[in-house]
């Protein structure tokens, strides 16, 4: 297990506890950096045009597909951000009345 200096640097985040992950901190940068440049890359590819323009629906999918791929590094709880392995840690809300659980 790695343990390096936290990312979490924003109010509101434990600056100074360490991540505890499979993966090190500089991988984790390395392959959300690698999402953001597959968007900025569609965004070249997908420019909606008169003969085209059906673009910016297919770089809004891929776009998105990519923006869920960041879970597989790091996930959030809508406010902070955690490793995969601090987040199945966290206590699990139970639904509240009127909604319906996925699982």
């Amino acid at each position: 297990m790695n343990h390096n200096k936290s990312i979490n640097k924003e109010k509101g985040n434990d600056a100074n506890r360490l991540l505890a992950t499979a993966l090190t901190e500089r991988q984790i940068i390395e392959a959300l950096w690698q999402l953001l440049d597959n968007i900025d890359t569609l965004s070249d590819i997908c420019k909606p045009t008169v003969n085209d323009p059906k673009a910016s629906m297919a770089f809004y999918n891929n776009a998105m597909r990519y923006a869920g791929e960041r879970f597989k590094y790091m996930q959030s709880d809508g406010y902070k951000i955690f490793t995969n392995e601090e987040f199945a840690k966290l206590p699990k809300q139970e639904p509240e009345f009127g909604t319906k659980s996925l699982d």
